[in-house]
């Protein structure tokens, strides 16, 4: 069996919906795509028109899979019934409330779920995607992604970082007496990547291993609406340690998907070439941080019509994936996707039972102590590595004193030379 099929043999398949804390010493997290109701069927101010991915052409009737007062009591039920330690949320459609000062975007009312602790994005950011809202769509709604923290079981380590609508990242670790004070920190990250561009989702991706680095750690979480399949041969998938490597057929499909090319059409060779430099990009990224990361085997999560599709049985994607770092997070179990949720695969999201257009994706972990050197063995690396830097140090002082008398021969030369010709002169 190849690495990836050992490193994933053994873990339980949950039920979607089913309660995440069953045992107590397994870190759990859930993500979820809840669509914004502003996304569903707004007319485009710049095209007078609804766009096809907001039209929901096969989401009728509409009164009873689309509409927000029908879709978020079963959004919040879900969330609750989880019992996640990490719950990532992306497409919250945050409030307007005014304030001493001016007005802020909140939480909606719904998610503030007692127990848990939120992290949304800057208000400067919010305050920038509501203004684009207005813009394009007649109302200024800001949409975001959140983290909220199960605040009896985990501690938030870091301050506020670099968080945007799209990613928000944090450090978190077990809280004493909460079942995980196995977990040492560890960064997770709510993103929603981009819908078009894998070299933008790469970037975001590349975005996330650096800043848990910054936060002081290479333990990571990675969850979210990643808009790719993550396919071997996808310049995303390349993050995955143990994905394999891709044979040249992989990578041409993969780049021809990414460009929306039409079927049977095979890329430039130039566009390949950029294909290959991408893909060979995230893969550095992981080797130049010490950062492996794995992907929780989850399945497809959105059912929809395929482009130009009109009608008939809905096509499926793996839209929404979470990535972890294998080396202190064992994965234990895992909610079922759309393999089991058939009547919504051929009908499409949202459907009568599944509330959004994406399935939520949910895995628990085991924590596990990182690897390290018995204190014998660390004291004699650390010896060895400071004499090392003496030698260096040694070498390069040489070096320097050499360079600096060649210098001193060189000037009084021609300082000399110089002298003569003068005297010649």
């Amino acid at each position: 069996l190849s690495p990836a099929v050992l490193s994933l043999r053994f873990f339980m398949k949950l039920a979607k919906g089913a309660a995440l804390d069953s045992v107590r010493g397994q870190l759990s997290v859930l993500s979820y795509n809840i669509l914004a109701p502003l996304y569903v069927r707004p007319t485009d101010e710049r095209t007078g028109e609804v766009q096809a991915f907001a039209a929901f052409k096969w989401a009728e009737p509409a009164e009873k899979r689309l509409a927000w007062d029908v879709r978020w009591p079963k959004i919040l039920s879900e969330l609750v019934a989880s019992r996640a330690d990490v719950i990532c949320l992306q497409e919250i459609q945050f409030e307007k409330e005014e304030c001493d000062g001016g007005s802020v975007f909140v939480l909606p009312p719904f998610l503030k779920i007692d127990g848990y602790e939120p992290r949304v994005p800057p208000q400067r950011e919010l305050a920038a995607i509501a203004s684009r809202n207005l813009r394009v769509l007649r109302h200024e709604a800001a949409i975001g992604n959140a983290v909220l923290v199960r605040s009896e079981r985990l501690s938030i380590l870091d301050a506020e970082g670099k968080d945007s609508n799209t990613k928000v990242q944090l450090l978190v670790c077990g809280r004493e007496g909460g079942g995980l004070e196995a977990l040492g920190p560890t960064s997770v990250a709510c993103v929603h990547l981009d819908a078009k561009d894998e070299e933008q989702r790469v970037k975001s991706i590349a975005k996330c291993i650096e800043q848990a680095t910054a936060m002081g750690t290479r333990e990571l979480i990675v969850c979210g609406d990643f808009n790719t399949e993550c396919l071997i041969g996808s310049a995303v998938g390349a993050f995955v340690s143990d994905a394999g490597e891709p044979s040249d057929a992989d990578m041409a499909r993969e780049c021809a998907s990414a460009l929306r090319l039409e079927e049977g059409s095979a890329p430039s060779a130039e566009a390949l070439e950029a294909w290959c430099k991408l893909h060979s990009l995230a893969a550095w990224t992981c080797k130049a941080k010490r950062v492996a990361l794995a992907r929780a085997p989850t399945g497809a999560t959105r059912a929809a019509y395929a482009h130009d599709q009109t009608e008939g049985v809905c096509q499926e994607w793996r839209l929404d994936h979470i990535f972890y770092t294998k080396r202190t997070l064992q994965l234990e179990g895992l909610w079922s996707t759309l393999e089991e949720e058939r009547a919504s695969a051929g009908a499409g999201l949202p459907s009568l039972t599944c509330p959004s257009d994406h399935l939520p994706v949910a895995a628990c972990f085991r924590p596990l102590t990182p690897p390290k050197l018995p204190a014998p063995e660390a004291a004699a690396l650390f010896e060895r590595l400071a004499a090392l830097d003496a030698k260096h140090a040694e070498a390069q002082a040489a070096l320097t004193a050499a360079a600096e008398s060649e210098l001193r021969s060189l000037e009084a030369s021609e300082a000399g030379a110089a002298g003569a010709a003068g005297a010649a002169d």
